[in-house]
């Protein structure tokens, strides 16, 4: 699968996940800080940058990458 085939199918999923879950996703939006991980590192390609980018969208403050 290549990354834009993911990214069009990831952000599918994510559509259906607000609308049967939005309360879920109101949560996470009204708390102060969320920190998300997974495996990846800063500069490949990671499902946690697409999800960034939909939060933001959706109104919340990107305070910017934590590096281990």
């Amino acid at each position: 699968m290549t990354e834009e085939e993911y990214t069009t199918e990831y952000y599918i999923q994510m559509r259906q996940s607000y609308r049967n879950n939005k309360q879920k996703w109101t949560d996470v939006l009204n708390s102060s800080r969320y920190v998300f991980v997974c495996y990846c590192n800063s500069t490949s390609f990671c499902h946690r940058k697409l999800l960034t980018k939909i939060l933001i969208k959706l109104g919340a403050i990107f305070d910017g990458e934590i590096e281990i």
